[in-house]
């Protein structure tokens, strides 16, 4: 793993501001624990990856079936302290996340205290194999923020995890080996954070033959075509769902609102939706390879989200 400084981990991740003109959450995302990520997100009601975990679900169990495959191999990417991992492999949801980590009884523990109790905690929520969970053999999760990174390993969320910047760093060869095994990645607030810069070092790490499919939530109005290049040139088909929209989470304050707004009428994109529903509003996307063949209204069936876009 990169050893990256706290005060350089905005930096080397880059400037989340600078994408559709979101508010900065820089200072909450490497903490040596997840309590000023979940406290700062809370009142905000962040809760896409809420949304992307059905979606998720059913991706493994339709690759299961088209591979073939008991178990399943994840890349997280941006996964900092293991959100996704939380939901997919627990019994849990966002609500309960913001009521453990709000707690003020955990305010009398360190960092290497909280994370023993999150991994008992965590452990007594695993979910039964009756559920997607059980075709989850692992979880590789990579993200500039280091000490994220280690509390999601230390924590179980993630089975593995590495601290790097794709956008400035190369592979290491073990990296390479694990990405050479992946099936699903999945990436539910780093779009445009991560450009395809990133993913075409992934996949180029990844098999030919079996190539993952990648599960994103960009937000609306980003532009997907450098991302739809690079997934083509490795043989992915790309599918975004339009009929609604995925809610990211409220508008920090007025001047992000405003920005959204005009972010997307710049663009030539209504605006009523995040206008009417206060949030920010997301896509889901799918890219996977043209062999295999899913109606991505199959997996999108049965959410319900914030409107039509």
């Amino acid at each position: 793993m990169s050893n990256l400084k706290p005060d350089a981990e905005g930096a080397s991740r880059g400037s989340r501001s600078a994408v559709g003109g979101k508010q900065s959450f820089d200072h909450i995302y490497n903490h040596p624990d997840p309590r000023p990520y979940y406290r700062t997100l809370q009142p905000l009601d962040y809760e896409v990856a809420e949304h992307a975990r059905p979606i998720f679900e059913r991706c493994l169990r339709t690759l299961a079936r088209t591979r073939g495959k008991r178990r399943l191999a994840i890349l997280d990417l941006c996964c900092g302290y293991g959100v996704n991992g939380s939901l997919l492999r627990h019994s849990l949801g966002m609500a309960d996340l913001y009521e453990r980590y709000a707690d003020p009884g955990l305010d009398r523990l360190g960092s290497e205290e909280l994370a023993k109790a999150d991994r008992r905690f965590y452990e007594e929520r695993r979910r039964g194999d009756e559920t997607a969970q059980a075709l989850v053999g692992s979880i590789l999760g990579l993200d500039p923020a280091d000490r994220a990174v280690r509390y999601a390993e230390r924590t179980g969320l993630i089975d593995r995890g590495a601290a790097l910047n794709l956008e400035r760093e190369e592979l290491p060869a073990d990296l390479r080996r694990d990405l050479a095994e992946v099936d699903l990645i999945t990436v539910t607030g780093g779009m445009g954070y991560v450009t395809e810069v990133t993913f075409r070092k992934i996949l180029a790490a990844t098999r030919p033959e079996a190539r993952p499919w990648i599960v994103s939530f960009p937000l609306r109005g980003l532009d997907l075509t450098p991302f739809e290049r690079v997934f083509g040139d490795h043989g992915l088909v790309c599918e975004t769902w339009e009929e609604d929209l995925i809610p990211q989470r409220r508008f920090a304050d007025e001047s992000e609102r405003l920005r959204t707004l005009q972010r997307l009428e710049d663009n030539g994109l209504d605006s009523d939706p995040e206008r009417e529903s206060g949030r920010l509003l997301a896509l889901c996307c799918l890219a996977r390879p043209a062999a295999e063949k899913v109606a991505l209204a199959e997996l999108m069936n049965g959410q319900t989200h914030a409107g039509k876009a």
